[in-house]
């Protein structure tokens, strides 16, 4: 049971007493179930105050938690993409966590070449075609083409060429809760280009994972899926998977958050090859 049902039920009991005091005392002036009462109201008063600390405790305990994942990072992925530069497509609200994955690509000594931002209401106006072509350019390194691209479908696609040059690798970001065939699609379309190109793809999902990564939406062998990128965790997996490291990683219903140490030998020690 969840402290907050925990706490809502307190509440609740609050209350009854309150009002079974108004009416007791209206009908009765047998002192004995005032006194009951009373001593009820204090042991509820007790447990009320026991559940917040635990609560403030459990808060501090999850912030500890997180900055340790946020630290942890350089020494998970330690220098995995030395010298590579990624295309990172971001799909609506999926937008929010170009930041915090440009931050761990760099600190993997990789670099974001450039960012391609997709509306999700353009994800259903898109043919496979228009896709494909996205793809294309992006194996091709042609950043203009994209923008082209984009003034052609009149999608609302934003493109930010951060630097000159092709790409070593492509991480897709889509937000879960808006996983649909439209997504999928764009995915195959982008991976199809990529791999003539030997690119790798990385589909990473925001938030939650769709309930059968690879299946349901027939992505199964096409790319890599991470899921909770934007957390710590999930941006250290998609690092190593931009890296090469094979296998779906993440939240649930991934069953790892990362790959065993093993497959990724001397990418996740302290930075050194």
């Amino acid at each position: 049971m969840s402290l907050r049902h925990h706490l809502l039920s307190i509440a609740g009991i609050f209350l009854g007493l309150g009002l079974g005091i108004l009416i007791g005392a209206s009908v009765t002036s047998d002192q004995s179930l005032l006194a009951r009462q009373q001593a009820m109201i204090d042991r509820l008063d007790a447990d009320f105050a026991a559940l917040s600390a635990e609560r403030g405790a459990l808060v501090k305990e999850l912030d500890a938690y997180r900055r340790y994942a946020e630290e942890s990072l350089a020494h998970v992925v330690g220098s995995s993409l030395a010298g590579q530069r990624v295309a990172l497509v971001a799909m609506g609200t999926a937008s929010a966590s170009v930041a915090s994955v440009t931050n761990s690509c760099e600190t993997a000594g990789g670099a974001i070449g450039a960012v391609i931002k997709c509306d999700m209401a353009a994800l259903d106006g898109l043919s496979p075609e228009d896709w494909k072509a996205v793809g294309r350019a992006i194996a091709d390194g042609d950043t203009e083409t994209l923008r082209l691209l984009a003034a052609d479908t009149g999608a609302p696609f934003g493109v930010d060429s951060r630097a000159a040059g092709g790409f070593s690798a492509v991480l897709v970001l889509a937000p879960a809760a808006d996983a649909s065939q439209a997504v999928a699609a764009a995915v195959r379309a982008i991976s199809d280009e990529a791999k003539h190109a030997a690119i790798p793809v990385v589909l990473g999902w925001t938030g939650s994972a769709p309930a059968a990564p690879g299946k349901d939406w027939g992505l199964g062998g096409t790319c890599v899926q991470v899921a909770g990128v934007g957390s710590a965790p999930g941006n250290a997996a998609a690092v190593l998977a931009l890296a090469g490291i094979k296998g779906d990683y993440g939240r649930a219903p991934a069953t790892p958050f990362l790959p065993p140490a093993s497959s990724v030998p001397r990418l996740a020690v302290g930075g050194t090859h």
